[in-house]
């Protein structure tokens, strides 16, 4: 008896969910995460870039990331968004 509640409770869910997304796309509305940067992801990503491939620097990833407030894996998603070939040497 529970069970059989609980699904007709599940449906319900379903169709009410699958009505308000019809409704907000028929409103102009997406749903999800935006894609891309943002205006200030974009600046340290470029700052980013600017350290990374300045010679006369010779930071390692690891104060790259620290000089910008950012963990490694950022700072790695920033270097692949501006295209930026990864030396090993400056890998840590």
């Amino acid at each position: 008896m529970f069970a059989s509640l609980a699904e007709f409770e599940r449906d319900l869910i379903i169709a009410r969910t699958h009505a308000g997304l019809s409704a907000a796309k028929a409103r102009g509305r997406k749903g999800g995460r935006p894609n891309g940067l943002s205006k200030a992801a974009i600046e340290k990503a470029c700052a980013a870039e600017t350290l990374y491939k300045d010679d006369k620097l010779k930071l390692t990833s690891r104060q790259i990331a620290q000089q910008l407030g950012i963990s490694k894996s950022t700072l790695y998603a920033y270097l692949k968004y501006r295209n930026v070939t990864l030396a090993a040497d400056k890998t840590d």
